[in-house]
């Protein structure tokens, strides 16, 4: 693989690990495993999409759209208020130390799982050059 070429799984795992420093009453993880609920507030980063949006010049800029989701299994932290920690957070570094050229939260949305758990579905999305 070229050493310069984009990685999108860097990224992803970029994002998620800020996330984890900047919000460590959350557990961050790499994914969920399975249907199960998890017993704390927790959060995970995934890719969702890239769209390729100015290709002159020899060089490529995509939008990559993450999904990040929170739940809060007893909606004791309140996921409303976690959501916004988050889109603080990612405001707060919107290149993600210079990874990327501009990131930003573009929607959240709000459910209920299973009885009491409070969950958010944030799409965060970042611009980079390929």
């Amino acid at each position: 693989m070229d050493e310069g070429r984009f990685n999108l799984s860097k990224l992803t795992e970029k994002v998620r690990s800020y996330l984890e420093e900047q919000l460590p009453e959350l557990a961050w993880v790499k994914e969920f495993k399975g249907a199960a609920i998890p017993n704390v507030p927790t959060g995970t980063v995934a890719a969702g999409e890239m769209e390729f949006v100015d290709t002159s010049k020899g060089s490529d800029m995509a939008v990559v759209a993450f999904s990040i989701y929170l739940i809060d299994p007893a909606s004791e932290h309140g996921v409303e208020d976690m959501a916004m920690d988050v889109r603080e957070a990612l405001a707060a570094n919107d290149t993600l130390d210079d990874m990327i050229q501009h990131g930003t939260v573009t929607k959240m949305q709000f459910g209920a799982v299973n009885g009491r758990a409070g969950a958010c579905l944030i799409t965060y999305k970042a611009k980079v050059w390929m």
